[in-house]
């Protein structure tokens, strides 16, 4: 059986991500995702270190649990900087 040989791509033609995704005018939006999706990360990651639950934190923050689990996801498009731990 016969093998396919590859095509040869230019270099020259390639753009980075952030280039593409400007083009296509949704830099921002990626952006906007990438920044909550570090931010819920960096929550998490916190609250792991310092043994502290979702339901202790958000009285910490004098809010109620579940208003502080849709601020603190990553999937949620209203994602507002919180006062952290």
């Amino acid at each position: 059986m016969a093998r396919k040989k590859k095509a040869v791509r230019s270099t020259a033609k390639l753009t980075t991500l952030d280039d593409f995704l400007a083009e296509e005018g949704k830099r921002d939006e990626f952006e906007d995702i990438a920044v909550k999706e570090v931010l819920a990360w960096q929550i998490e990651q916190a609250m792991k270190e310092k043994n502290i639950s979702r339901n202790n934190l958000a009285q910490r923050m004098k809010t109620q649990r579940p208003a502080f689990a849709l601020c603190a996801s990553a999937r949620q498009p209203s994602l507002v900087p919180l006062r952290l731990i």
